[in-house]
């Protein structure tokens, strides 16, 4: 048999499974068998293994094991088997229709028969023919279907009829029946004949109980959501099958969400296995159980109690579980706060010192705190349930008199006790109070005892110290006075003196600010108000205060409030000023008498007082000057030296700096500048050094010292004319003299010897000159960076015959180059007066010393000389074996003309020339020197950097020649002529004229340029330089060469004295011509 649609009858053969195959077992026509099974079968094989009969209509179907026909039962006539079938399907709940295509029925059992309003299948049968059909049917919306729009219909159309529920109205009585239909078309496999197969199942009855239950359900489930405890329910496996509204908020999901959940699947892991371990425990035991659980909602720890309990079918059989949880995190906190609370009353009751103590009513006591234990000597429980009688014998009817005080009054009470504690007698203060309970009616007694043993000593001690502090006060210098409220409260004697008055009470008692001008009121108050408000001293300040008779004093007033408890009393000191204020006017009087200027500093350099005598002699009134800086005074080149002073003074004291005079250069308004004498002096003013300075024009003395000076020059150069004639008579001798030996007869090598003695003589005079024009300080210098150990060695020869065979020298170098810059003609010039100056110390012999050497100055500086800047430098020590130098005379060696020889012996220049040129190259110079013993000199030059390689001597002679054009103008016909004759063999073409004029002529007439120009410095009319300024307008391109042999400084006032020029001093060599020469033209 076929089936179109098997789903609405598989749930009717689930159903009814057991009965049709009872049935189906008593069939005994074999074709109907057949008929049936094979229905039966396409069934199951329509939906695979057959369902079987669940718990309720709702409830899920399990799969048979085997299918429901087998074989054809032959056992049974088919008469007898079909009565049985028809039997069994008569007797089912459901209605089972039959019909033809137009649903002419042609079977239905006795359910269908009843749903139709017939009393069962057989009156249907019986009585459908010629009954008219009376029923209608509504749908879910309330809309009436016609008849032909029901289930038949749709099965014909082809429609499925599957769980349909329609509402079957009988029309005449108005009766209905709410019916499911589920139907399907079948074939029969004999006739082939399509049937309509309609299952009925009356829900009418189910509704209405269903409905009840819903209610009772609604009922019971707002009653469990309107609850703010946590209901729930589970089953066996763990399983939710309800949570209330509670719960659901408790755990942050709908309750159809946690239906169906496990306790892992809402909880955390411990909290879950916690769960579980209660339910099992239940589940066990059978009875209710209640328990505190612990579990983290939302990130917050909460506690419950749970309480749950089995649940159970009408059987008996326990089938879950139902649990109830409270939230009692608040409670538990707040007993732990309570508890706390009582610890912490407890622990501040311990920790008083006070000493606590309750009572009963009947004297017991019933609490003591660890302080009263203590001072009784006895532990808490020695104590508890004992009376004072039977702590302090009859002592201690006293303390229960007063506990009858108290509670006759009813009140706190307050009473000084005397009691032995630690084995003292000691004072208490006791306040004893009654403790009432929640009627009112007094319960017990406490008490508060302090110790006031102290306070009463500290108040005997307090009363003697104010009358000694009156005493004290008495005999203090400065007046003394109380302000209370704004008046004097107390005084003593030196306030009573300062204002004149005859006793202390003309004072006490009067107002204040009485005492003062008016001016100063405001001024009173505001400090009074600052005190009252910071509780806190204020500064002293300077007032005048108004005697008895009037008269005002100047007095200083300190004032600091006293602590008292009202804080409105001020502890207020006065000093007299008087004697201050007359010195201030002497010293006023004295300063501005004083003809030199004092000025006074702060640390920064910003003057803070200045006399009068600043305005003649600096041009700015003193109100002008403070609080400017002292830079205002000092001229501008000057200004770093006084910055740097002021630092030095202020970082480490520099005391040799101070209580010292300077030559220092001032400045006028005007901006003139002129000679001032400073003496400086440092003091602390208010916590920080200030310095104050004196300050002389010392102009005029300037001017009469460089008279002197010069006075004095003129003199020793009177007295050095006789020794340097002498020396030139004997070079001048020598030079004439072997001239005339220049015989035309001599033999060459003869002729040579002459020339080389006469320049030899020739150097010798112009280191002669060179030592005269280091000692007036004058000559142009030529500074490089130079070996000094190679100047040292290149000396060395020269010094041995200088000094002569009967002194030993000893000449010591480092190993390493060392790298000075200086002029080698002035150094040479150092190494010969240092040699000189040896050998006049040694006139028996000796040894004399000479050494190089690096030295590393540190912070602690030079031995020899603290002065010396941090650095690297090079040392050079002399070193003899002489005579000494007196230590009168060892601070004077360096003084120009200043000698201990003979007259005639030595010139005193010297030492001068070597300490100018130490000077000139930035280095230091130190003297020891002990008589008869000998001389150490120590020199320190600045080292430097080794130069980069330089071209050889034979490299620079090569280069030494040229064919560029050179002008030559000089006034001495004979110089000109050495000059053009040197030129013009080393290849250059040398035009010559002998003054400036004659140069200005030849340049403008001629059409050819110069390439250089040799010129004099000093000729008559025009200069060197000015012509030279001359002919660069008409060759702006020429290059300028000076010559001088004047020893004056002549050469310098004529602007030759910067590195930018090249010169050339007389006497010089015509190597030395041609180096200059060559240099000018190349750049250099």
């Amino acid at each position: 048999m076929l089936v179109d649609d098997p789903a609405p009858l598989v749930e009717f053969v689930a159903r009814h499974r057991a009965i049709l195959r009872a049935a189906l077992d008593e069939l005994d026509d074999a074709a109907a068998a057949a008929r049936l099974a094979t229905l039966l079968h396409d069934f199951e094989q329509a939906r695979g293994p057959a369902p079987a009969l669940p718990a309720s209509p709702s409830a899920r179907p399990v799969a048979l094991e085997t299918p429901l026909v087998e074989h054809a039962p032959t056992r049974r006539s088919a008469g007898e088997g079909l009565a049985r079938l028809r039997e069994a399907v008569s007797n089912l709940a459901d209605g089972v229709m039959l019909g033809d295509l137009t649903f002419g029925p042609l079977e239905w059992n006795d359910a269908a028969a009843r749903i139709h309003g017939f009393a069962d299948a057989e009156d249907a049968r019986r009585r459908q023919p010629s009954v008219p059909f009376e029923f209608e049917l509504v749908d879910d919306a309330g809309r009436v279907l016609p008849i032909e729009e029901g289930p038949p219909s749709r099965l014909r159309r082809g429609e499925p009829v599957r769980g349909w529920v329609l509402t079957l109205r009988h029309k005449p009585s108005g009766r209905e029946r709410v019916i499911r239909h589920d139907g399907a078309v079948v074939a029969d496999p004999t006739s082939g004949e399509r049937l309509l197969l309609l299952f009925l199942h009356d829900l009418t009855e189910a509704g209405t109980l269903r409905r009840e239950r819903d209610e009772t359900s609604a009922l019971l489930r707002s009653i469990a959501d309107g609850t703010t405890d946590t209901i729930f329910a589970k089953d066996l496996s763990g399983r939710y099958t309800f949570a209330n509204a509670a719960a659901a908020r408790l755990i942050g999901r709908a309750p159809s969400d946690i239906v169906g959940k496990r306790d892992e699947d809402l909880f955390d892991a411990r909290s879950a296995s916690d769960f579980h371990a209660h339910d099992l425990a239940v589940f066990r035991s059978g009875e209710p159980s209640t328990c505190e659980e612990r579990v983290t909602i939302a990130g917050e720890p909460r506690v419950f109690s749970v309480t749950r309990s089995t649940l159970r079918d009408a059987c008996g059989t326990v089938i879950g579980l139902i649990g109830i949880a409270h939230d009692i995190t608040d409670r538990l906190a707040a007993e732990e706060r309570e508890r706390a609370g009582h610890r912490v009353l407890r622990t501040l009751i311990d920790h008083a010192q006070a000493i606590i103590w309750v009572k009963d009513l009947d004297g017991r006591f019933r609490l003591v705190n660890r302080r009263c234990a203590q001072a009784l000597g006895r532990t808490e429980a020695e104590i508890v349930g004992r009376s004072a009688h039977d702590l302090f014998g009859d002592h201690g009817a006293r303390y229960e008199d007063n506990d009858r005080r108290v509670l006759a009054a009813g009140t706190a009470q307050s009473f000084e006790e005397t009691v032995v504690l630690d084995g003292v007698e000691r004072t208490l203060l006791s306040i004893n109070f009654p403790l009432r309970g929640a009627d009112g009616s007094i319960e017990a007694l406490g008490a508060i005892c302090t110790d006031i043993t102290r306070r009463i000593e500290a108040a005997r001690k307090l009363e003697e110290s104010e009358q000694l502090y009156h005493r004290l006060v008495d005999v203090l210098p400065s007046a003394v006075y109380l302000n209370r409220a704004g008046r004097i409260a107390v005084c003593n004697a030196a306030m009573v003196e300062l204002l004149g008055a005859s006793s202390y009470a003309d004072l006490v008692g009067r107002r204040v600010l009485d005492l003062y001008p008016n001016r100063f009121h405001a001024t009173i108050e505001a400090r009074i108000a600052e005190m009252m408000e910071t509780g806190r001293a204020v500064a002293p300040h300077e007032y005048q205060i108004r005697r008895v008779d009037g008269r005002l004093v100047p007095v200083s007033v300190v004032a600091t409030p006293t602590g008292d408890r009202d804080g409105r009393t001020v502890l207020v000191v006065v000093r007299d000023l008087t004697e201050r204020e007359q010195s201030l006017e002497l010293l006023r009087a004295i300063m501005d008498s004083v003809t030199d200027t004092i000025i006074t500093i702060d640390p920064s350099g910003t003057i803070r007082a200045v006399n009068p005598s600043v305005e003649p002699m600096f041009g700015y009134t003193p109100q002008e000057l403070l609080g400017r800086p002292l830079d205002t005074l000092i001229p501008e080149p000057h200004r770093g030296r006084s910055n740097e002073f002021l630092a030095r003074v202020n970082e480490d004291g520099c005391s040799d700096l101070l209580a010292r005079s300077h030559d220092v250069p001032a400045r006028r308004r005007d901006g003139t500048e002129f000679a001032a004498e400073l003496f400086v002096t440092a003091f602390s003013w208010n916590g920080r050094r200030h310095f104050t300075g004196v300050v002389r024009d010392v102009t005029q003395r300037k001017l009469l010292e460089s008279e002197f000076h010069h006075a004095q020059k003129m003199e020793a150069v009177g007295r050095l004319a006789g020794g340097v004639a002498h020396d030139f008579n004997n070079l001048l001798t020598v030079i004439l003299g072997y001239c005339e030996l220049l015989d035309p007869r001599a033999t060459p090598k003869e002729i040579d010897r002459s020339r080389g003695v006469i320049r030899v003589a020739c150097e010798r005079a112009a280191r002669l000159t060179g030592q005269l024009l280091a000692y007036s300080r004058k000559a142009i210098l030529a500074p490089r960076v130079v070996d000094l150990q190679e100047v040292v060695r290149e000396a060395e020869q020269l010094l041995r015959r200088l000094i002569g065979e009967d002194v030993r020298v000893h000449v010591e170098c480092a190993s390493t180059a060392c790298f000075i810059r200086a002029d080698v003609g002035q150094l040479e010039q150092v190494l010969l007066n240092l040699a000189v100056n040896s050998r006049d110390a040694m006139p028996r012999g000796g040894a004399l010393r000479v050494a190089t050497r690096r030295v590393d100055v540190t912070e602690g500086g030079w031995p020899h000389d603290r002065s010396v800047p941090v650095g690297r430098y090079v040392e050079l020590e002399f070193t003899d074996t002489g005579c000494g130098i007196d230590a009168d005379a060892l601070p004077r060696i360096f003084e120009p003309f200043f000698t201990t020889k003979r007259v005639g012996e030595g010139t005193g220049l010297g030492l001068t020339v070597v300490h100018g040129v130490m000077q000139q190259t930035g280095g230091f110079i130190s003297v020891q020197s002990t008589v008869g013993t000998g001389t150490t000199f120590r020199l320190l030059f600045p080292e430097l950097p080794e130069p980069s390689h330089t071209a050889s001597e034979h490299e620079h002679s090569d280069r030494l020649t040229g064919k560029e054009s050179i002008l030559v103008v000089e006034d001495e016909p004979e110089v000109r002529r050495v000059v053009v004759r040197a030129l013009e063999s080393r290849g250059y073409r040398v035009v010559d004229v002998g003054s400036p004029r004659d140069a200005l002529k030849l340049s403008s007439s001629v059409s050819r340029e110069f390439d250089l120009l040799i010129t004099d410095v000093v000729m008559p009319g025009i200069d060197g330089p000015e012509l030279a300024e001359q002919l660069k307008r008409i060759n702006p391109r020429l290059r300028v060469v000076y010559v001088s042999g004047y020893t004056d400084d002549a050469v310098l006032r004529h602007g030759i004295d910067t590195a930018s020029v090249l010169f050339l001093q007389k006497p010089f060599t015509r190597t030395a011509l041609a180096k200059q020469v060559r240099m000018a033209l190349d750049g250099g």
